[in-house]
């Protein structure tokens, strides 16, 4: 018997692995390569399968077994990680303990992802109690009623929205979970979501400076898909504050929330993202991004609409196989942009409960003010393993989501100096400028044990902006193993299925 390990991802990612599945077939890297399937858009990020029967047989990728089929499962494992830099906590090796149920029963689904990181109980982040011999959450705890053209979710999720599987400019896995009602609709040509969630009043002081306003999140996306080739759309968010019953016109799943911000009907900092997914003429290419925008200025007339202009733009070009080799491989080079005040809004704003923020932590990007080129290649077998390898460049400015900016309010002279109307270009003598060379990979064996390790390598220009002459060296390693049980599950109704193929076989020789 041959147990292999290899791999991970730097300290940061090792603990915000998307879609809550351990067996850590990257999900990026499977969507690069043309494997993963998502929703029928392929803009939303649940219920994923992988179109790949070697990588299925190989127990890579657990929930394409259970797709459509009755039965409970559990799901334990535990992780160490190791890096040479300090994680949230201070030290350098860390361990986890996650645990998913899962039971699907016809049309009925319901799944909870347990969490507890050693990691919590230093780590300013978390908010929650932390004198307990270990600390942990729900990242993912919901029930799901599923019906032929779409679903009706409630619970805690922590999925992306937008074309990528790692991450979304406009609401991602990013920030902690939380509790919301979803549903969807969906027919051969679009699909519709919404979603609405309620964050917890006790710690809304940790998002506003108002501890009394409950804090609201509203979004929903229209896509529509033009035969297999063009997918075009468009989404919407809303974080607003209420004093009691929240706003029925941010809760209207079919009202245009950029009419109401925009007419004044309402207060909320409104966000719009534009997205697309073109395969052009070939499905060996791909062309994908957002473009998001924050406080669109209509005429610049009303005092509103003087501030900065807030937006992040998200774009790759994917090419699959460009080379005669056995592997699976693709090429890659991805763009992604975030202006210095995105995320952000005015003090007085933020008393309203209007930070795009939850818990410390951005619903977006998990940084604003910068931007960051990346070319790289990801390979994979079928026997479990993949690679990728890259070069980086990119800026950071000074901001962070807690930097307030200047809105003209001479009442309230802590709200910034950072200008007025117009942003701080990152081509500033203090951004930090980074240039990195990279190689990770990962790899499992049978769905029972599966590591990884991340090399990086980066050279630094005014590190953490302050301006220097030089270039600061610096080599990233992490490495993680994971020991994981995947066989305590049990299939419902596996006779009745058997009796139901059975009587499709003797109907077909009739």
């Amino acid at each position: 018997m041959r147990v292999v390990t290899a791999v991970l991802v730097a300290a940061a990612a090792a603990g915000a692995v998307e879609l809550e599945n351990w067996r850590m077939v990257s999900p990026a890297a499977l969507d690069e390569l043309g494997l993963l399937v998502s929703s029928p858009s392929g803009m939303f990020w649940d219920d994923v399968a992988v179109e790949d029967s070697a990588l299925r047989a190989n127990g890579c990728w657990p929930d394409t077994v259970w797709r459509g089929i009755d039965h409970w499962r559990l799901e334990p494992a535990l992780r160490g990680l190791v890096a040479n830099t300090d994680f949230a906590d201070g030290r350098r090796v860390a361990g986890r303990l996650e645990l998913a149920n899962d039971v699907r029963y016809r049309r009925l689904f319901m799944r909870q992802a347990l969490d507890v990181d050693s990691r919590y109980k230093d780590d300013p982040s978390y908010p929650w109690k932390t004198d307990r011999i270990a600390a942990g959450r729900f990242e993912e705890a919901y029930v799901q009623l599923t019906f032929d053209h779409g679903f009706v979710r409630l619970g805690r999720t922590k999925r992306a929205w937008g074309p990528f599987a790692d991450g979304d400019l406009l609401l991602s896995a990013n920030a902690p979970a939380y509790d919301a009602l979803e549903w969807q609709v969906h027919g051969s040509f679009f699909e519709f979501r919404h979603l609405l969630a309620a964050f917890p009043l006790d710690r809304s002081g940790l998002d506003t400076r108002s501890a009394e306003r409950q804090r609201y999140l509203t979004a929903h996306a229209l896509n529509f898909m033009i035969g297999h080739w063009v997918t075009v759309g468009a989404c919407e968010s809303v974080v607003f504050g209420a004093d009691g019953v929240p706003d029925l016109q941010y809760v209207n799943p079919v009202g245009i929330y950029t009419v109401t911000n925009t007419n004044g009907e309402s207060a909320g900092n409104l966000m719009l993202a534009l997205q697309w997914r073109v395969l052009p003429l070939t499905e060996r290419v791909v062309l994908k991004g957002q473009v998001l925008i924050d406080d669109i200025q209509v005429d610049n007339d009303d005092a509103g609409d003087q501030e900065p202009a807030h937006w992040g733009a998200d774009a790759a070009v994917e090419w699959r196989d460009p080379l005669p080799l056995r592997l699976r491989h693709a090429l890659r080079l991805r763009y992604t942009y975030l202006s210095r005040w995105l995320y952000l809004v005015s003090r007085p704003s933020t008393r309203n409960g209007e930070s795009y923020t939850y818990l410390g932590s951005s619903l977006g990007n998990e940084e604003n003010d910068a931007d960051r080129w990346d070319l790289g290649v990801t390979a994979m077998s079928g026997r479990g393993w993949w690679t990728r390898l890259g070069a980086t460049y990119g800026r950071r400015g000074g901001n962070t989501l807690a930097t307030p900016w200047n809105t003209g309010d001479t009442a309230h002279p802590d709200a910034g100096s950072n200008g007025y109307r117009h942003e701080t270009s990152l081509r500033s003598d203090t951004a930090e400028h980074a240039i990195g060379v990279y190689v990770e990979g990962r790899m499992g064996w049978r769905g029972y044990v599966d590591g990884g390790v991340r090399l990086e390598t980066q050279w630094v220009k005014n590190r953490d902006n302050v301006r220097t002459s030089g270039l600061d060296f610096q080599p990233l390693v992490s490495t993680d193993v994971t020991i994981q049980y995947p066989r305590l599950y049990r299939r419902f109704g596996a006779r009745r299925a058997a009796r139901q193929a059975e009587g499709a076989v003797d109907d077909a020789r009739e």
